[in-house]
């Protein structure tokens, strides 16, 4: 069997999102892009702390029995790649994480607006996507924001819905934002790499030695021109450093 590569996404998002840039990696790895808890497909569960989506992804291996995974992860996912390598290291061969440190992040204010616009979003008055997109474009002006939230928007029944469990994610907000405290006294010395946009403030020179502590072995990479969704805005660029790393040949940077 080749070389197990999953692929974990951010908070809203699903395993779709990470499709078409799996597809590239199928004829070299055998690929999973699972949804994570409260997303997508997976069951909801009140707790969203990373111990505990790290536990799932173990869970994950365990049930199709991988020794040993790449894990790439974007935000969320790429918080919830570092607690696996942390609490689980000999189950990881290589860690890449997209756009996120292994810090604490203040957005309350960002996502408490997305979720009370989802909220407001009158349901029963709704007939297509489209319809759901005009509605939300005064509360949510940017348009690659509101598609994003919206492909959680499915029909049940003849009525549309949230697929997303919105008071879950609200009450849980403080955990995803955070930084398990009990993951601090640990560290993963295996290949680990950090890849974040250059037009985003997720990843800064202020985070860079809390990343070295963890991951000793950690690179660094920006790619120019691209905010938070760094394999989303430059596929082409990203898949390119993903190919490296996983093949042992990028550049080594120093932090």
């Amino acid at each position: 069997m080749s070389q197990p590569l999953i692929f974990l996404h951010g908070l809203y998002g699903s395993g779709n999102n990470w499709r078409s840039i799996a597809r590239r990696f199928e004829n070299d790895y055998t690929v999973y892009t699972p949804d994570l808890r409260c997303h997508g497909q997976a069951p909801h569960h009140p707790d969203m702390s990373y111990t505990a989506l790290a536990a799932d992804i173990i869970d994950l291996l365990d049930q199709e029995n991988i020794e040993q995974a790449n894990l790439v992860g974007h935000s969320m996912g790429g918080k919830a790649a570092m607690a696996v390598a942390l609490l689980a290291g000999t189950r990881v061969n290589r860690l890449m994480v997209v756009d996120i440190a292994p810090t604490i992040y203040d957005h309350n204010q960002e996502h408490g607006a997305l979720i009370s616009a989802m909220r407001a979003l009158d349901l029963s008055r709704i007939d297509s996507r489209d319809e759901a997109d005009q509605a939300l474009s005064e509360s949510i002006p940017k348009s690659q924001v509101r598609q994003f939230l919206l492909t959680n928007l499915v029909r049940q029944q003849e009525q549309w819905v949230w697929r997303i469990p919105l008071d879950i994610i609200a009450d849980q907000l403080p955990a995803l934002q955070d930084w398990p405290a009990e993951l601090d006294g640990r560290h993963w010395d295996g290949p680990a790499h950090f890849v974040y946009g250059g037009q985003s403030d997720y990843v800064l020179p202020a985070h860079h030695a809390k990343i070295r502590q963890l991951f000793p072995a950690a690179t660094l990479h920006c790619i120019e021109g691209v905010g938070h969704w760094v394999h989303a805005g430059k596929p082409d660029a990203f898949v390119t450093e993903l190919h490296s790393f996983l093949t042992g040949k990028h550049h080594v940077r120093g932090l």
